[in-house]
């Protein structure tokens, strides 16, 4: 109900209309449209949405996010220390693996996207994260997503990944989920399933603040995302989509990690599901007895 007498100043009512499950994200992607700053999580976090949301956006605001998106890559590779990682913050000396990790899975994917990566960045990468998987002193979890990148940069770990699957039960959900990245980058499809095994969703996630981020939210938008490249009918990707989109709060998630890889599946599963999408009309009755047609 409107006030009858006084509108308060700003007051907007918003009516979005869409045959897609998931156009609610626009809300949370415009926030998302700013410049990228902080640390190396948050950059990646506010941009790496913005590489798939070119067609929920559209237009000039489209526009923008292609070069948030470059101004996040420029960001990034400033971050990049002369052991090949990523400083946790920019001016830092000392590599942070989580963060470089998270980072390299951005730039693998605006790669793929068509935005222009330096070769010498991208290969100090492989470089510092292949050393940190070789020296033993990381924690499966974090070998899990090491193996991740590396294999999504075409650089495989094949035989640490088959000790990975041996050990499956000690990995949490979302080291689980970046082990079967890992293996449907490796080609072997049949080893990224057997990575998830069945009792997988019902696994739950403390949240970190330091070392190695992660929570509930964050490690579901991770196994949506593999899934939707592994099997985009599986069984699991509906509770998945259910659970993320349950999971918010005034229409964001808890953190810009979150928020991050929460949009990026949502947005992967609103692209796999366009193709399925039937032509919809109708029309919406507002007061003053005015009809507004849609399609």
């Amino acid at each position: 109900e409107l006030p009858e007498r006084f509108l308060a100043d700003g007051l907007k009512r918003t009516v979005t209309l869409s045959a897609s499950p998931v156009t609610d994200l626009r809300p949370a992607l415009d926030d998302l449209l700013g410049f990228p700053y902080g640390c190396v999580e948050q950059t990646t976090s506010k941009v790496m949405p913005l590489a798939y949301a070119g067609k929920l956006l559209g237009g000039v605001k489209a526009e923008f996010a292609k070069e948030a998106v470059r101004a996040g890559i420029v960001r990034l590779s400033s971050m990049q220390t002369r052991a090949g990682g990523l400083a946790y913050w920019p001016g830092g000396r000392e590599p942070n693996l989580w963060g470089t990790c998270y980072a390299a899975s951005f730039l693998i994917e605006a790669k793929s996207a068509g935005y222009s990566i330096d070769d010498d960045f991208t290969k100090g990468v492989v470089v510092y994260l292949r050393e940190s998987l070789r020296s033993g002193e990381n924690d499966l979890n974090e070998q899990a997503f090491i193996c991740q990148v590396l294999a999504t940069f075409g650089k495989p770990e094949t035989s640490r990944q088959r000790y990975l699957l041996d050990q499956v039960a000690a990995l949490d959900l979302a080291g689980r989920a970046r082990l079967a990245g890992a293996w449907l980058a490796s080609g072997r499809p049949d080893l990224a399933r057997k990575s998830l095994p069945a009792e997988s969703l019902s696994l739950e996630v403390d949240r970190t603040f330091n070392g190695r981020l992660t929570s509930q939210t964050a490690a579901e938008a991770v196994i949506l995302s593999v899934l939707l490249e592994l099997d985009d009918a599986h069984s699991w990707i509906d509770e998945l989509k259910h659970r993320i989109l349950r999971s918010r709060k005034n229409g964001r998630w808890r953190s810009t990690l979150e928020n991050g890889l929460a949009i990026v599946a949502l947005c992967k599963l609103q692209a796999s599901a366009e193709s399925g999408t039937t032509a919809f009309s109708g029309q919406l009755n507002v007061p003053a007895n005015k009809v507004v047609f849609f399609s």
